[in-house]
């Protein structure tokens, strides 16, 4: 563990290094995430299909009973078949999403799990001097807050960052098949969101950064208020 001057020096925004040693922690759950991944397969189709199935219905039952080209009672058919199409898309996007919200927050946990017991048992090893050194709040806040936010990575980021990616890149491909035009008009502001995606973080680092060290400070304060 790091020293309490280090603090100061965390601003870095990804590490390569930090990253792999984190990933460690996931190896041995690696046939769960790969399911959890595979499942972007079927996610991403069932996603898209609400508004083809809204135009199959308007294109080919609403539109030709309005004109009178296609009979009431069988327009009414078509659109009970298609309700039950849609309702059973429904279904199945819930059902393939919820495996995989089950599978990552299990994976999530057990990663949790396994970080915190690896800490813990590096803080038994450590020589009291240690201890001396560095205040008692910011190592309950490395064994709790941050695990915690490591947790809600595994759990839900990567997954739902795969899910999103895989969704808007067949969307975009979509919107060009229907009309380049339309989907250029779609895609004018994905620049604007690049800019501020990339600049955010270099902007509010250093802010962040140098309000974060004084929560770990407040706990051996309060452990100093509310005595055991």
């Amino acid at each position: 563990m790091s020293n309490v001057h280090e603090e100061e020096a965390l601003g870095k925004a990804y590490d390569a290094r930090l990253m792999r040693r984190l990933m460690q922690y996931l190896h041995p759950y690696r046939w769960r995430v790969v399911l959890a991944l595979s499942l972007v397969a079927i996610v991403t189709p069932l996603e898209l299909s609400p508004p083809i199935i809204f135009g199959w219905a308007i294109d080919h039952y609403f539109s030709p009973a309005l004109r009178g080209s296609l009979p009431e009672s069988g327009a009414w058919r078509g659109i009970g078949i298609i309700s039950v199409v849609y309702l059973l898309v429904l279904i199945f996007d819930f059902l393939a999403q919820y495996i995989q919200i089950r599978i990552m927050q299990r994976v999530g946990q057990q990663t949790m799990y396994d970080m915190r017991t690896g800490i813990f048992a590096h803080l038994q090893r450590l020589p009291m001097s240690y201890y001396d050194r560095n205040p008692v709040g910011r190592l309950i806040t490395r064994v709790t807050t941050d695990v915690d936010a490591l947790n809600d990575l595994f759990a839900a980021g990567v997954v739902t960052m795969i899910n999103d990616f895989f969704l808007l890149a067949v969307m975009a491909a979509v919107l060009f098949k229907i009309d380049w035009r339309l989907a250029l008009d779609t895609l004018a502001v994905l620049p604007c969101i690049l800019v501020v995606t990339f600049v955010f973080p270099t902007t509010c680092a250093t802010p962040i950064a140098t309000s974060a060290p004084p929560s770990p400070k407040s706990t051996p304060s309060c452990r100093n208020i509310f005595p055991a």
